[in-house]
């Protein structure tokens, strides 16, 4: 069975870059994502539950994060979700871990500016078409968000209680 799974959140930490243990490239970096809902009585939109994940990418797709995905950015994630229990000096946690097969920012939040390629030429067919030459990946320039008041609108989640004293136990030892 395959558990696949989307989740819109907020960047705990720029990518941890690394490589898997067949060479590839790898990065990791964890994600809230927080449960909003309206206030009947006041009508204002309040955050709820936040659920923390870990986000593991590979190959080209941890090349491509690393460059471009940091900390306080919405994200949207595709991916197969594993969720580990574990232990390590006494302590016991839950690990949720997705790994990726897709990351893109949230355009919501954040202006993307698409470039042609490094080579600026045309594809072996002599056309470049409005996104960029074929087979070539695209480079993407990303302001930390649109403006103030679009930072302030949905601000970094903070764990607290519960969820501050699960934090300091650490990542699983895998």
């Amino acid at each position: 069975m395959l558990d696949q799974i989307t989740v819109v959140g907020r960047v705990g930490i720029d990518p941890e870059r690394g490589t898997t243990p067949w060479g590839d490239p790898q990065v990791s970096f964890r994600m809230a994502s927080t449960r909003r809902r309206q206030n009947r009585e006041t009508g204002v939109w309040e955050d709820a539950h936040t659920n923390w994940y870990r986000v593991r990418a590979t190959k080209s797709l941890a090349e491509h994060a690393a460059e471009v995905v940091r900390r306080g950015q919405l994200v949207i994630v595709v991916g197969r979700l594993t969720i580990r229990t574990w232990e390590r000096d006494g302590a016991r946690g839950t690990a949720v871990e997705i790994d990726a097969d897709s990351i893109g920012l949230d355009l919501t939040r954040h202006r993307v500016t698409l470039a042609s390629g490094a080579s600026g030429a045309s594809g072996a067919s002599g056309a470049s078409g409005a996104f960029g030459t074929p087979g070539v990946v695209d480079s993407v320039a990303v302001p930390a968000a649109l403006d103030d008041a679009a930072a302030e609108e949905a601000p970094m989640p903070t764990p607290s209680g519960a969820e501050a004293r699960r934090s300091d136990v650490g990542d699983p030892p895998f």
